[in-house]
């Protein structure tokens, strides 16, 4: 960890190909544990990016394992569920390995729509939405099973946007009061910018969100922070809505860390059920990357939201 401590005076994306490198070099001795997970494809949909990976533990059954659903970043403009910056496809295999050999969980890594195919805000959501409905419907002859869903930086944004967009409430119902296979108990964003500060959107990485949102007037007003207040200051009061895990990193910029405070006051504020944690040690990026890497300190905060997965359930 000591080498990713060293990148903390970088920029976001400076940090990339470094982080990169130090984690590549912790996973690739690591590859045959990580490629002997069970993993299989599927088609949820139309679309070319409409697909997923579904990883399932080696040991024993997978009758009522409780199922991940794992929306990487990657700026609204790159990212895939078989992420070849680091050599070997192993991320993001090395995640859902961990989870299901781990932790015990099924994981399903959910490829969406990026600008490049023409996506724009909420399009993520649309992709989540239509995902959820097909794991639904996959895992019906199997019984029902619990659902955590999980979004990674701009994943994060798609998972806010799907839980506090209108569009959706629907599907949102029915996940969360159990009347499906699936029953939806945590929402869980990792490294998620909950609002857009001025100098993010005039940076390098503003340029990719206002790709996605359409010009800052869009990125301003559909922030998260925004779309969850506005939710919880309009719906009924008996609304459903999951628990919510809020991680950031050690080293995430300080936008991203105060935002998602502020998230975790503003919804236990109205009675719903959070927690914040700070995850040492770690970067924007190295959390995800680092695992399965055998590492105690690198893979500590998996473990740990397990623990908190399950006060919150």
């Amino acid at each position: 960890m000591d080498e990713i401590a060293a990148l903390r005076h970088l920029e976001l994306y400076e940090a990339v190909v470094p982080t990169s490198e130090i984690c590549g070099r912790l996973l690739e001795p690591r590859a045959a544990v990580i490629n002997a997970a069970p993993r299989e494809t599927f088609k949820y949909g139309p679309h070319l990016r409409h697909d997923l990976d579904l990883y399932t533990p080696s040991r024993g059954t997978s009758q009522n394992n409780p199922l991940l659903v794992f929306l990487y970043g990657g700026g609204f403009a790159s990212g895939d569920k078989l992420f070849d910056l680091i050599p070997g496809d192993l991320v993001y295999k090395n995640l859902g390995s961990f989870f299901a050999e781990e932790l015990g969980f099924d994981v399903a890594i959910v490829n969406y729509r990026l600008t490049a195919h023409g996506a724009r805000f909420p399009r993520g959501a649309d992709d989540l939405d239509l995902a959820l409905r097909w794991l639904d419907e996959r895992y019906k002859p199997q019984g029902p099973r619990d659902l955590y869903i999980m979004g990674n930086s701009a994943g994060g944004i798609h998972l806010t946007t799907w839980l506090f967009w209108p569009d959706f409430r629907d599907t949102i119902n029915w996940l969360v009061s159990g009347t499906g296979t699936l029953t939806l108990r945590v929402g869980i964003t990792l490294g998620c910018p909950f609002t857009w500060p001025q100098y993010v959107i005039d940076s390098k990485v503003g340029d990719s969100v206002k790709g996605y949102y359409g010009d800052e007037a869009k990125v301003k007003e559909n922030a998260a922070l925004l779309l969850v207040q506005k939710a919880l200051e309009t719906v009924p009061v008996e609304t459903k809505w999951p628990s919510m895990l809020v991680l950031v990193s050690e080293m995430d910029p300080a936008d991203i860390q105060d935002s998602g405070k502020q998230f975790v006051d503003l919804w236990t504020s109205f009675g719903r059920k959070g927690q914040y944690h700070v995850l040492e040690g770690h970067n924007h990026f190295s959390t995800v990357w680092s695992l399965r890497s055998g590492g105690e300190a690198e893979e500590k905060w998996a473990r740990d939201t397990a623990k908190w997965l399950q006060e919150l359930r």
